[in-house]
């Protein structure tokens, strides 16, 4: 490694070690790492973010934890087809969990609905056994 790597190398090294997990999210941009962004604040120029394979791999080190946390969706240097496959996974798990979602609204409402029928007819014998009982301690008899 000739020395302008090495540097480079260690000011992208030092700049992530000034960036907690949580700030991360400022320098993501559709879904990944905005690597303009963190070139200019790491002091690190474009051509180098992407030529220098050192530099590259330890992007790439930094990013993997951020993707398996789900910061970050894709990983820096994937090229658009690889990241449509994903995107393609990811809506195919979400319209699995929107479909059980719904299935689960569509068996509570049905609940609900249960309940509320329930409670009606509740209310309504309770309201007969009130006139029963108004009755009772007027007339001291129950009504036939």
């Amino acid at each position: 490694m000739n020395e302008k790597s090495r540097k480079s190398l260690e000011k992208l090294l030092g700049f992530a070690a000034q960036i907690a997990e949580k700030d991360w999210t400022e320098y993501c941009d559709r879904g990944g790492l905005n690597l303009k962004l963190i070139g200019k604040d790491a002091g690190i120029t474009r051509s180098v973010l992407y030529h220098n394979d050192h530099v590259k791999n330890a992007l790439l080190d930094i990013a993997k934890p951020l993707l398996e946390k789900g910061v970050i969706e894709k990983l820096p240097y994937e090229s658009k087809q690889e990241v449509k496959a994903d995107s393609s996974f990811i809506r195919e798990r979400k319209s699995q969990e929107i479909n059980k979602l719904k299935e689960e609204n569509r068996r509570l409402a049905n609940k609900v609905a249960d309940l509320q029928a329930e409670v009606k007819s509740h209310r309504e014998k309770l309201k007969r056994f009130e006139l029963q009982e108004r009755i009772l301690t007027t007339t001291g008899r129950l009504p036939r």
